[in-house]
C-alpha cells in the first residue's frame, strides 16, 4: 500500500487509507501484471473502461463518470506512469464515491 498511498498523497494530503487498502483488494488480480497496474490516459479505450467502472461499481451516473475521468487524466498528466489504484481512487473521490469502493 505504500507504493500506492505515497503517490496518492502528493495530490490528497489526507487520504481515505481505508479506501486504498479496499481499492487495492478490488484490483489484486490487474496489480500481479505491470501492464495492467497502469492506466494509459491517452487511450481512450482505457478511459472508457475507468468510467465504465465508476458507473458500474460505484453506481455514478455514466456522464458524470466520463466528466471525473477527464478530470483525473488532468490531474495526472504530470505522473508518466498513471497506477491504476491511484486513477481509480481520484475518480470515485471526484465523484463523491470512495465509501463506495
Amino acid at each position: 500500500m505504500t507504493k500506492h498511498l505515497d503517490q496518492i498523497k502528493k495530490y490528497d494530503r489526507n487520504p481515505d487509507e481505508t479506501a486504498i487498502k479496499r481499492l487495492e483488494n478490488r484490483l489484486s488480480l490487474a496489480l500481479q501484471n505491470r501492464d495492467a497496474s497502469e492506466v494509459a490516459a491517452t487511450d481512450e479505450a482505457e478511459l472508457q473502461r475507468v468510467a465504465k467502472w465508476a458507473a458500474e461499481k460505484l453506481g455514478a451516473d455514466a456522464e458524470k463518470s466520463k466528466q471525473a475521468v477527464t478530470k483525473v487524466a488532468d490531474l495526472l498528466k504530470g505522473e508518466y506512469m498513471k497506477n491504476r489504484v491511484t486513477f481509480y481512487y481520484f475518480v470515485a473521490k471526484e465523484l463523491g464515491l470512495l465509501s463506495k469502493v
